[in-house]
């Protein structure tokens, strides 16, 4: 009995020793397992952050510009632009929102010119001349120098239009258009009120 006794103790002891160390082993690769998971987590998550910090640098900027275009479109400053230097989708918009404003522009400006101008001389029209003559009335009013209005109805007119045509009569109206321009000073102002009709504000 006290042999097996001896033998048992011996045995535990060794096997005690033994998972003892297998433990150890295991617990130590479990360890350097989840060392290594955790740096990888770690470099993952600072690649994330990097990419996520370089994506919102490289397109919140660009972003920002078209917003504030847009932000000054809307207020009426259509000769903004915006300026981004990249090949990507926010290049490809602000390409396009350029275009747009561009696009834009020039219809105003045709607009602007068509509510002005009179479309068969190109003299300033009737809308114009009064803003204009009212201008010039309040800068005599205020003692500020003298003006002088000069209306221009051409005699026998219907007659030309009548017996030569339209044709003949805008080919006299566009002649007598360049003949006032041609002798209006700087300062003055020619303009075609209707028909027949011009005016010539001098100041």
């Amino acid at each position: 009995a006290g042999t097996v006794r001896q033998e048992a103790t011996t045995f535990a002891a060794y096997v005690a020793t033994a998972l003892d160390g297998l433990l150890r082993t295991r617990i130590a690769g479990f360890t350097a397992r989840a060392m290594r998971v955790g740096l990888g987590s770690s470099a993952v998550a600072l690649l994330a952050l990097y990419l996520f910090v370089g994506f919102y640098l490289s397109v919140s900027r660009p972003i920002r510009r078209i917003v504030d275009t847009l932000g000054a479109v809307a207020h009426g400053d259509l000769a903004r632009r915006v300026r981004v230097e990249t090949r990507d989708e926010v290049g490809f918009v602000a390409r396009a929102l350029n275009d747009t404003i561009a696009i834009t522009e020039a219809a105003a400006e045709r607009l602007s010119n068509q509510a002005t101008s009179d479309s068969l001389t190109g003299l300033p029209n009737r809308a114009y001349v009064l803003g204009r003559l009212g201008e010039a009335l309040d800068r005599c009013a205020g003692g500020d120098g003298l003006m002088c209005v000069i209306f221009v109805d051409l005699d026998g007119f219907k007659v030309i239009n009548d017996t030569l045509g339209h044709e003949a009569g805008d080919d006299v109206l566009c002649a007598i258009s360049a003949r006032l321009t041609a002798i209006k000073r700087k300062t003055d102002t020619v303009a075609r009120l209707a028909g027949d009709e011009f005016v010539v504000i001098c100041e």
